[in-house]
């Protein structure tokens, strides 16, 4: 239905009124999640291990907002 796309792109388009670039964690089992943000030019970019449960690790996902930008 485009929800979640549509939802997440409103959330760039106000991040980008303060910020070039946009980070976002996603848990490493989440691997739907993973692939959402892939589709919408994400990137993997670091891990933190066991940030909000201990067996887990919250994936580093980022984009920049403003392509042109250097």
């Amino acid at each position: 239905m485009g929800i979640g796309a549509a939802l997440l792109g409103e959330a760039e388009r106000r991040a980008a009124s303060v910020s070039r670039e946009m980070f976002l964690l996603v848990s490493d089992f989440n691997v739907a999640a993973q692939r959402f943000y892939q589709r919408h030019d994400y990137q993997q970019v670091g891990a933190i291990p066991g940030y909000v449960l201990p067996d887990v690790a919250e994936l580093i996902f980022w984009k920049r907002l403003d392509p042109a930008a250097p």
